[in-house]
Protein backbone atom coordinates (compact mmCIF):
# COMPACT_ATOMS: atom_id res chain seq x y z
CA UNK A 1 0.00 0.00 0.00
CA UNK A 2 2.95 2.36 0.43
CA UNK A 3 3.27 2.62 -3.34
CA UNK A 4 -0.45 2.85 -4.15
CA UNK A 5 -1.24 5.57 -6.67
CA UNK A 6 -4.30 7.52 -5.50
CA UNK A 7 -3.62 10.64 -7.55
CA UNK A 8 -5.70 11.70 -10.52
CA UNK A 9 -4.66 10.06 -13.77
CA UNK A 10 -3.19 12.39 -16.40
CA UNK A 11 -5.38 12.99 -19.43
CA UNK A 12 -2.68 11.97 -21.92
CA UNK A 13 -4.61 9.28 -23.80
CA UNK A 14 -2.51 6.40 -22.45
CA UNK A 15 -4.61 3.32 -21.70
CA UNK A 16 -4.04 2.28 -18.09
CA UNK A 17 -6.14 1.17 -15.11
CA UNK A 18 -8.54 3.86 -13.95
CA UNK A 19 -9.33 5.08 -17.46
CA UNK A 20 -12.62 5.15 -19.34
CA UNK A 21 -11.67 3.52 -22.64
CA UNK A 22 -13.48 3.50 -25.96
CA UNK A 23 -12.49 0.86 -28.52
CA UNK A 24 -13.73 -0.01 -31.98
CA UNK A 25 -13.81 -3.78 -32.42
CA UNK A 26 -13.29 -4.83 -36.03
CA UNK A 27 -16.64 -5.87 -37.47
CA UNK A 28 -18.77 -3.89 -34.96
CA UNK A 29 -20.78 -0.90 -36.17
CA UNK A 30 -20.56 1.03 -32.90
CA UNK A 31 -17.61 1.62 -30.56
CA UNK A 32 -17.62 0.13 -27.05
CA UNK A 33 -16.86 2.20 -23.93
CA UNK A 34 -15.87 0.69 -20.57
CA UNK A 35 -13.91 1.33 -17.40
CA UNK A 36 -10.55 -0.42 -17.21
CA UNK A 37 -10.30 -1.26 -13.50
CA UNK A 38 -10.95 -3.86 -10.86
CA UNK A 39 -14.69 -4.14 -10.36
CA UNK A 40 -14.70 -2.60 -6.87
CA UNK A 41 -13.61 0.83 -8.16
CA UNK A 42 -16.98 1.34 -9.87
CA UNK A 43 -19.09 0.63 -6.76
CA UNK A 44 -21.08 3.20 -4.87
CA UNK A 45 -22.51 5.95 -7.01
CA UNK A 46 -20.34 5.76 -10.08
CA UNK A 47 -21.41 5.35 -13.68
CA UNK A 48 -23.55 2.25 -13.15
CA UNK A 49 -24.17 1.71 -16.86
CA UNK A 50 -20.46 1.51 -17.63
CA UNK A 51 -19.06 -2.01 -18.05
CA UNK A 52 -15.89 -2.74 -16.09
CA UNK A 53 -13.04 -4.83 -17.50
CA UNK A 54 -10.05 -5.70 -15.31
CA UNK A 55 -6.58 -4.86 -16.62
CA UNK A 56 -5.71 -8.55 -16.20
CA UNK A 57 -8.46 -9.68 -18.62
CA UNK A 58 -7.42 -10.63 -22.16
CA UNK A 59 -8.79 -7.30 -23.44
CA UNK A 60 -7.09 -5.36 -20.65
CA UNK A 61 -3.72 -6.98 -21.26
CA UNK A 62 -4.04 -6.25 -25.00
CA UNK A 63 -4.74 -2.51 -24.57
CA UNK A 64 -2.76 -1.35 -21.52
CA UNK A 65 0.05 0.95 -22.63
CA UNK A 66 -1.56 1.83 -25.95
CA UNK A 67 -2.76 5.21 -27.25
CA UNK A 68 -5.70 6.30 -29.43
CA UNK A 69 -5.46 4.93 -32.97
CA UNK A 70 -3.21 2.04 -31.82
CA UNK A 71 -4.44 -1.39 -32.87
CA UNK A 72 -4.80 -4.38 -30.56
CA UNK A 73 -5.45 -8.12 -30.82
CA UNK A 74 -6.12 -10.87 -28.30
CA UNK A 75 -7.53 -14.36 -28.11
CA UNK A 76 -10.89 -14.51 -26.34
CA UNK A 77 -11.59 -17.37 -23.91
CA UNK A 78 -13.68 -18.96 -26.69
CA UNK A 79 -10.55 -19.14 -28.85
CA UNK A 80 -11.71 -16.39 -31.22
CA UNK A 81 -9.13 -13.83 -32.33
CA UNK A 82 -10.44 -10.33 -31.49
CA UNK A 83 -8.97 -7.23 -33.14
CA UNK A 84 -9.69 -3.53 -33.06
CA UNK A 85 -8.31 -0.08 -32.36
CA UNK A 86 -8.27 2.32 -29.44
CA UNK A 87 -10.58 5.31 -29.99
CA UNK A 88 -9.95 7.18 -26.73
CA UNK A 89 -8.85 6.84 -23.12
CA UNK A 90 -9.78 9.46 -20.53
CA UNK A 91 -9.54 9.47 -16.74
CA UNK A 92 -12.56 7.91 -15.03
CA UNK A 93 -14.74 10.38 -13.20
CA UNK A 94 -17.11 8.95 -10.63
CA UNK A 95 -20.52 10.62 -10.48
CA UNK A 96 -19.88 11.15 -6.77
CA UNK A 97 -16.68 13.16 -7.50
Amino acid sequence: LRQADVSDKPDDGLVEPGMTVTVQFDGDAEPTTFLLAQRGIADGGSQADLEVYPPTSPLGVAIVGKYPEDRFAFTAPSGTEVTGRIVSAVPFRSLSS
